[in-house]
């Protein structure tokens, strides 16, 4: 994980490595939702920005592709 990545993780009061990975993720997302008021989240939005932000930062297609588990 990136250095920011660790960062913001480490805001949120979780320990890594996270264990239950898949259970931890889906309570911080349904506080997140609750924290700024939100009824729905757009499927996979998280996941959209990285990729966004990711890509006009380092300019390398094939790197955030391998990194999301994508192709490019």
């Amino acid at each position: 994980m990136s250095e920011n990545s660790l960062a913001w993780l480490n805001l949120q009061e979780l320990k890594l490595p996270i264990v239950n990975a898949a259970r931890k993720w889906n309570d911080f997302l349904q506080d997140a939702k609750n924290e700024l008021g939100y009824d729905k989240w757009p499927h996979d939005c998280l996941r959209h920005n990285f990729c966004s932000y990711s890509l006009r930062h380092s300019e390398n297609a094939d790197k955030v592709a391998l990194q999301v588990g994508n192709t490019e």
